[in-house]
């Protein structure tokens, strides 16, 4: 089981880039700026492997989480979307998804 902080998309000033065939939205480069007091939500996901990825059923919540406001029950699948990845620092961040089967495109609900 790993614990994952998550920053949903009105922690951010100008929202999250979509997803659009397992990339974001638009062009690079992206500035994500947090609004002053964002705070993650911390969420319990249980996996039977090592690795966080887009298209895995095994990928579910523990416990129920409210994320933006909505609220997700125990049980339902954490894909991942895209990463965004700062070449000049090396940080990643990863976009996801709640429910559905991997597969999703569009808004995401948030950023690990």
């Amino acid at each position: 089981m790993a614990f994952i902080f998550i920053y949903s998309p009105s922690d951010f000033v100008s929202g999250l880039p979509d997803e659009v065939g397992s990339n974001a939205a638009g062009t690079p480069t992206y500035t994500l700026t947090l609004v002053p007091g964002a705070t993650p939500t911390v969420i319990e996901i249980s996996d039977d492997d090592s690795v966080f990825n887009e298209i895995d059923a095994s990928q579910v919540l523990t416990s129920a989480a409210n994320v933006d406001g909505t609220p997700y029950a125990a049980g339902t699948t954490v894909h991942t979307a895209y990463d965004l990845i700062n070449p000049t620092l090396g940080h990643k961040i990863t976009s996801v998804h709640f429910g559905g089967d991997g597969y999703e495109q569009g808004a995401v609900h948030g950023i690990a």
